[in-house]
C-alpha cells in the first residue's frame, strides 16, 4: 500500500534494520506500478 508520509516510510525502513541474529543484510525494494492510477499520481 502507498505511504503517504516519509517519516512513516523511515520508521518501518529502521524496524527492518534492527539487529537480529539471522539477518545478514537487508535490502528495500520500492516499486510502482505506473498502470495503477492512484500510483500513478504520486509524486
Amino acid at each position: 500500500m502507498p505511504i503517504a508520509c516519509t517519516g512513516t516510510l523511515r520508521q518501518y525502513v529502521g524496524s527492518l534494520h534492527r539487529l537480529h541474529g539471522s539477518k545478514r543484510f537487508l535490502q528495500v525494494y520500492d516499486y510502482v506500478d505506473i498502470y495503477v492510477p492512484m500510483l500513478a499520481r504520486m509524486p
